[in-house]
């Protein structure tokens, strides 16, 4: 059984406490055997793999039919097709990532209270499980760009989608350690969902002022839709071919990447620098979250 192979590896691999080590000491002793044990019990829940990588698949090709020849920047749809194309890998990726810390904390707080270090847990998992983000974030791309029949290459639409999924992830990530396991995937669809439908939506951008733009400046879907938007703009024909109603938008979106230094570095880059920084602080309140959180059962 499950159970029994768990404790099987746990006595196969005892993690030892290396309290003598100091701080430092104990995560290089301990991580390499954590991350072993985290690939381990990654690849024994490979049928969840694949009935996940399933469904997200399912939701490029259901995602992708309704933008096929919506996808010109002479289209007044296209930053709108664009966006819920990103809110749905968003929300997809975030909601999966929840069982990441959620699903069995009472192993951490075991694992934590008999001398593993939390840096270590944390960082094992995230790194085997960053695998399947990815994974998912490659092949959501290639069925949704084969039923959306989009323009331009394969790996311009992949920059774009891979930075919402990476940044979502985080956003899991974190609701995975702060919030109670009951509520979590509310909380976490909820926050993507007004991150992205609501504060980062194309027609907010273009009328967005004061609170509304830093909000929009805060949102990762802002960045990754609107670079996504802008390099469509670039690749086929220019500002000139922008439908006359999709103006607004692209000048809303423009000066919020161009905030950011964008004239300088270019949107991608830009977009790149904002939502690593928005997933490295996810990441961080998520680690904080889980060091933080029933402190009376680690040890």
């Amino acid at each position: 059984s499950e159970s029994s192979a768990t404790t099987k590896e746990s006595n196969t691999n005892a993690i030892p406490d290396g309290k003598k080590l100091g701080r430092s000491g104990r995560f290089c002793l301990q991580f390499p055997i954590l991350l072993h044990q985290n690939s381990i019990r990654w690849a024994r829940n490979w049928r969840h793999k694949v009935i996940s990588t399933g469904l997200i698949m399912f939701a490029a090709a259901v995602f992708g039919q309704p933008c096929k020849d919506k996808l010109l920047p002479d289209h007044v749809l296209c930053p709108i097709k664009i966006n819920i194309s990103h809110v749905a890998i968003g929300a997809l990726t975030g909601v999966a990532c929840l069982h990441i810390f959620g699903s069995d904390r009472p192993l951490f707080w075991r694992e934590s209270a008999s001398g593993v270090g939390v840096s270590a847990f944390f960082l094992s998992r995230v790194m085997v499980y960053l695998f399947d983000v990815l994974v998912w974030c490659y092949a959501y791309t290639a069925l949704w760009r084969v039923f959306s029949e989009a323009p331009c290459s394969y790996w311009m639409w992949l920059i774009a989608f891979r930075m919402t999924a990476v940044s979502a992830a985080g956003v899991g990530v974190l609701m995975s350690t702060l919030v109670p396991k009951q509520n979590a995937t509310l909380a976490t669809a909820c926050l993507l969902l007004v991150m992205g439908g609501a504060i980062s939506e194309p027609q907010v951008i273009a009328d967005a002022t004061g609170v509304s733009s830093a909000l929009a400046f805060l949102s990762p879907f802002t960045w990754t839709s609107g670079e996504n938007y802008l390099a469509v703009i670039a690749s086929k024909g220019g500002e000139s071919v922008v439908d006359e109603y999709a103006v607004p938008i692209m000048e809303g979106y423009k000066k919020i990447l161009l905030i950011a230094g964008g004239t300088q570095w270019g949107y991608v880059t830009a977009a790149y620098i904002s939502c690593s920084v928005f997933g490295f602080l996810a990441l961080t309140f998520g680690y904080l979250g889980l060091r933080c959180s029933h402190r009376g059962k680690q040890a």
